[in-house]
């Protein structure tokens, strides 16, 4: 096969990984140290790029053209392969409309070929598709620099991307970029000049008051050498080393203004010690610039961009484009673009940074900052709901450009109000670990307001709104007044549903017990009429009477918290999930630790057309691995028919049929990219095609209906372990697995109850220690 002559697609997977860990850690430091995914050599993280350029041939030569020539060729190419058409009402869409813009490009006067880098070829596609598809989202003066850049030679385009691309310091020194060359020629100061006057980059000019921030950004470019050296013409004797950190603080604070040291101006040749320790500072590093802040800006709203749907996967476009990647055949029916104007890109893409700081912040535990950015997305909400709760008391004068976004069934996602409600529901656990139960409920019901954006998480919010409640001290009746408004949401699956309900009947016994509640039947017969769904009776009835395999394991150590270790047969270290395949071969079985990823590759091959049909808007460009409905309301709602149509023919399927179904499939699209599908889950084409054929039609009918109606939840929490066998006779098994101290969640005992009733043999397995 041809796939077989390329790398394979763990390789290009996780070439795709190291590139784009390289894009955020290239700062030119020479202590990072990473292992090249295709030939495993350790090479430094400064290297990495010209690395894989070299190891994985991805230089390719092109002759300098104008801007529109490239793009025609590029477009009729893709429309060809992926046979895209663009239908905007307006008709800036077309290509014509784009050629017409004021894009004076000029045709390079040298006609020799110059190999391009993978960060340039990815940089000039970028740049690309936001002049061409996206103009109207740029000013005048925007297109005009980015053309600039574009039109230059591809060795300045080179060293202006390697530039971009260290985004870690706001400052950078020449020498940063010594061992930075093209085509075996490394570069010159003359050519920062001409970047420089260009307006592309900015030179340091010493100033009387400089800005600490500044000050230390260039102090960190000096190594601890330099820094003693610094000190010591600026104090006049020796430092005693305290660290890096200390030294860069304390030369900062004289530095960064006009100070008098020890009480003297001391003057030498007529300059300050202040004046000659900048002039040493300046002579190690040379030639010190940065990019200016709306140049910058700029590039980084082209590449948000032209990322929009995965931010982190710029490589997978230029491996696509040299055959390394495969991606599916549809149709790209835009009727109209992502942003109708300018503020609303503008608003979503700086939400998206506020949202990038958040989650660093959260992570390191920066309080200061998630109060900061979470409060601004809790104002911002405030003045949406003024709009989007009550219409007719709006302000009309507010600038509110997610509106226009909220409308589209698939679009809404790329809107600030989308983000702003992510950042704040993520602050409701920061909220809770500081015992703020009243700025958290409060946000909490501001986020309910807004019932078409982030409907997935309602279930999420009615969850956590009543145990915040309780948490406050609220009275019973309040938190069971919030569970009946919750049971009646439309937007809550069944198994919010159930959770809801049963958190519901236990405070009423607590309450009724206690004598807090009183004359509770009325309440009860809502509340069974409320959670009386057709999941609740068909399904309910396992929850109580699931199926337990005991099993006994020797400990490694035993920890009640701790991730537990056992001896297997041949006193090998082995986890829960392996001492449970053990256990179980020893019965006959074979098995797979996947926790859900055979089923969800059954459902991309099952539904392969299905995913990728012609539906308006849901595919923008030819590098998606799904449409950008699935997980959401719109998936099923805009193919119902073809889903019910589809699940009706898998009901009535046999053995044969399914395996010839996935054969089908596999030749057809083998190592396409499709969310959920891994080709070599099971090693082979045929073992896949044969494990599939064992399980019984509903089982799969069943679980493929759950995962069209709602992706996003039901794709997490499968069962860990999926077991066949053949003999005595062909068997499937789902086997959740849980050690000493684990225990179910709510969606994991959910698709326990669901297989059972679709009449699948599935299980959870306990572990204990034991002999």
């Amino acid at each position: 096969m041809q796939w077989k002559k390329q790398r394979t697609l763990t390789d290009v997977l996780s070439h795709s990984k190291a590139r784009s860990l390289s894009f955020r850690c290239a700062n030119g430091s020479p202590s990072k140290i990473v292992s090249c995914p295709s030939c495993s050599q350790l090479i430094t993280a400064s290297h990495i790029n010209d690395h894989l350029d070299s190891c994985l041939q991805v230089n390719v030569e092109r002759p300098k053209k104008n801007v529109p020539e490239i793009y025609s060729e590029e477009v009729a190419s893709s429309s060809r392969k992926y046979q895209c058409t663009e239908e905007f009402s307006d008709g800036v869409g077309s290509l014509n409309a784009r050629k017409g813009c004021d894009l004076n490009t000029k045709t390079s006067e040298s006609s020799s070929t110059e190999g391009l880098s993978v960060q340039t070829t990815v940089f000039t596609h970028s740049v690309m598709y936001a002049l061409f598809k996206h103009s109207e989202l740029f000013t005048e003066d925007e297109k005009q620099l980015v053309q600039q850049v574009y039109t230059l030679p591809v060795r300045l385009q080179n060293l202006f991307q390697n530039i971009l691309s260290r985004k870690n310091k706001s400052w950078h020194s020449i020498r940063e970029f010594s061992k930075l060359s093209f085509n075996n020629s490394c570069y010159s100061k003359n050519e920062f000049c001409l970047l420089e006057n260009l307006g592309l980059i900015q030179p340091f000019q010493f100033q009387v008051n400089l800005h600490s921030i500044e000050t230390m950004d260039i102090l960190n470019l000096l190594n601890v050498k330099e820094l003693k050296q610094a000190y010591r013409i600026m104090f006049l004797h020796s430092v005693e080393y305290r660290g890096r950190e200390k030294l860069v603080l304390d030369l900062c604070k004289y530095l960064s203004q006009k100070t008098v040291v020890h009480g003297t101006q001391r003057k030498m040749n007529g300059h300050s010690p202040r004046e000659d320790s900048w002039s040493y500072v300046m002579s190690q590093l040379g030639y010190v610039f940065r990019v200016p802040d709306q140049v910058a800006i700029l590039f980084d709203n082209i590449y948000r961009l032209c990322c929009i749907h995965s931010p982190r996967e710029t490589p997978l476009i230029l491996l696509a484009a040299m055959n390394k990647m495969k991606f599916p055949r549809y149709t790209c029916s835009c009727t109209r673009p992502i942003f109708l104007s300018r503020n609303a890109f503008l608003e979503f893409i700086q939400a998206t940074r506020d949202e990038e700081i958040f989650d660093t912040a959260l992570e390191s535990g920066n309080e200061d900052i998630v109060s900061k950015i979470s409060s601004k997305a809790h104002l911002m909400l405030e003045k949406y709901r003024q709009i989007y709760v009550n219409i007719e008391s709006a302000e009309s004068e507010l600038p509110l450009p997610s509106l226009e976004q909220v409308d589209h069934p698939v679009f809404k996602v790329f809107s600030g109000l989308w983000i702003f409600c992510n950042i704040c529901w993520h602050s409701i656990a920061f909220l809770e670990r500081q015992k703020d139960f009243e700025t958290s409920i409060r946000r909490l019901f501001l986020l309910l307001d807004f019932k078409e954006v982030c409907s997935h998480r309602r279930g999420r919010y009615w969850n956590r709104l009543s145990l915040d409640m309780l948490h406050s001290g609220g009275s019973v009746l309040d938190v069971l007044n919030v569970c009946s408004q919750a049971l009646e949401d439309e937007h809550l699956n069944d198994g919010e549903r159930v959770i809801i309900t049963r958190r519901a009947t236990r405070l009423m016994h607590s309450a009724r017990e206690k004598g807090e509640l009183k004359n509770s039947s009325g309440f009860s017969r809502k509340l069974i009429k409320l959670s009386n769904s057709s999941f609740l009776s068909n399904y309910i009835r396992h929850w109580h009477s699931l199926p337990k395999d005991l099993i006994l394991g020797r400990p490694v150590s035993w920890s009640k918290y701790g991730r537990n270790q056992f001896f297997g047969q041949n006193d090998q270290l082995l986890r829960v999930e392996e001492l449970c395949l053990e256990h179980y071969s020893l019965q006959g079985w074979k098995g797979l630790h996947c926790e859900g990823s055979l089923m969800n590759t059954l459902f991309g091959i099952f539904f392969w057309n299905i995913l990728f049909m012609d539906i308006a808007d849901v595919f923008q460009n030819e590098y998606q691995r799904a449409p950008l409905d699935l997980g959401t309301e719109a998936f099923y709602s805009s193919r119902s028919n073809e889903i019910e149509r589809r699940l009706w023919e898998i009901r009535h399927y046999d053995k044969r049929d399914i395996f010839r179904e996935v054969i089908t499939v596999f030749q057809e699209h083998s190592f396409e990219e499709c969310v959920g599908v891994n080709w070599l889950i099971l090693g082979s084409m045929e073992t896949l095609a044969s494990v599939a054929s064992l399980i019984p039609p509903q089982v799969l009918a069943g679980c493929f209906e759950q995962l069209s109606k709602n992706y996003r939840y039901w794709s997490g929490g499968q069962p860990d372990l999926f077991l066949w066998r053949e003999l005595p006779e062909e068997q499937v098994k789902f086997v959740e697995v849980k050690g000493p101290s684990d225990k179910l969640s709510e969606r994991q005992h959910f698709w326990i109850c669901l297989l059972l009733s679709f009449g699948a043999n599935a299980a959870i397995a306990k572990v204990r220690p034991g002999t």
